[in-house]
């Protein structure tokens, strides 16, 4: 393998580049890789890192298409493609004349099903080959930084505190990383301290970003918000929901001013669609039929982020709303499928069910959605 030689800091950039991908913050990782290559064009190493990166963009969007069009939206799901193909033209091509395939058999609708499912089992690059590009990068990291290869968990555990300390939680991720890849054998308790330093990553640019948004520094907060990300998701969801039904027991305590303000900090970190004046209307209202009236216009419009919006603004305030409660969950189920989060489809479903065990949008969610579940060891 030919790999032409470059300086600590240029290295890094690469590092960067693979910390961004593991991170699913695939534009960041393709704009660093690019500016690599514009210094290194001939890497063999940084032009497969490029091409792992592609793939991963071009699945995201092809994983889109297919939910849009499984749901009965093919100009949407087109769009998406589009946008695939922008990213990885071979990739997209391959799974297109897939889904050509198999509209000779089946409805576009289960066709496209099909193809979501083939693209979760069989992920696009390849898990193992990306791995083994990345182990290859992070020794030519510490290869060109001169650092000794930590050999034991305890060393690890003291080094990655000293970072914590000091705050470099991109560096204690990359040393566990680092570790996981050349210690297969004792990775389980270093995975155990990963989800630690990645959960105590996000709450604090969290806070960070709280703290920038309730002083009305968004764009910083937003910048918070993107870096907690990377971390741990899941953490910082469990974060904004616990904001907002912070401000949701204001606004019934009668504490409008500070649910106010802070609704508009959680709305500032643009993380979900969140209209703090909606809340705040709901109360000047007499009862919610306009509201779910709107809500039902926009979850019939495809408007899912919104609805579920609406939908929890009645299902807090008056939680003896069963079709609010109901509509809420098939709204969440919804936005699941098209982020592929098939824990989170699996957990919506199973509640809406327990609110309506006969609804019928929510049994062809999960008809349509079960095969792959099935396949991913994720049951109802």
């Amino acid at each position: 393998m030919l790999l032409i030689s470059a300086s600590a800091f240029a290295v890094n950039r690469m590092s960067n580049a693979a910390r961004a991908h593991d991170q699913g913050r695939n534009e960041r990782a393709l704009n660093i890789i690019n500016s690599y290559l514009e210094d290194y064009p001939r890497d063999i190493l940084g032009l497969q890192m490029r091409d792992i990166i592609r793939q991963s963009l071009a699945s995201l969007y092809l994983r889109r298409a297919y939910a849009l069009i499984s749901e009965g939206l093919p100009e949407k799901g087109a769009a998406e493609l589009d946008r695939a193909a922008s990213y990885h033209g071979e990739l997209t091509g391959e799974i297109e004349r897939e889904f050509s395939r198999l509209l000779q058999e089946y409805t576009d609708r289960e066709a496209a099903g099909m193809v979501m499912r083939g693209l979760l089992i069989n992920p696009r690059p390849d898990p193992s080959e990306s791995n083994e590009v990345k182990r290859q990068i992070r020794e030519r990291v510490l290869a060109e930084k001169g650092e000794e290869e930590i050999e034991d968990i305890e060393t690890l555990k003291e080094r990655v505190e000293v970072l914590r300390e000091e705050g470099n939680w991109a560096r204690s991720a990359e040393l566990i990383a680092h570790f996981i890849s050349s210690n297969p054998a004792i990775r389980e308790e270093a995975e155990e301290l990963e989800e630690e330093i990645n959960m105590r990553a996000a709450e604090y640019h969290y806070e960070k970003a709280m703290e920038y948004a309730r002083r009305g520094r968004g764009s910083r907060a937003r910048a918070a918000v993107e870096e907690a990300k990377t971390y741990d998701e899941r953490h910082l969801d469990r974060s904004v929901k616990l904001g907002k039904e912070t401000a949701l027991d204001m606004i019934v305590e009668g504490e409008r001013v500070k649910a106010m303000e802070e609704l508009n900090a959680l709305a500032l970190l643009r993380y979900e669609e969140i209209d703090p004046q909606i809340y705040i209307n709901f109360l000047d209202k007499e009862d919610e039929t306009d509201l779910m009236e709107t809500a039902m216009r926009h979850y019939s419009g495809g408007q899912f982020e919104r609805a579920a919006v609406m939908f929890e603004v009645v299902r807090n305030i008056k939680p003896q709303e069963q079709q609010a409660r109901l509509y809420y969950h098939l709204s969440m189920a919804r936005i699941a499928i098209r982020r592929q989060r098939l824990e989170d489809i699996r957990d919506h479903l199973v509640k809406a069910l327990e609110i309506s065990p006969s609804d019928e949008e929510a049994l062809s969610i999960f008809d349509r959605l079960q095969e792959v579940m099935d396949v991913m060891g994720i049951s109802l």
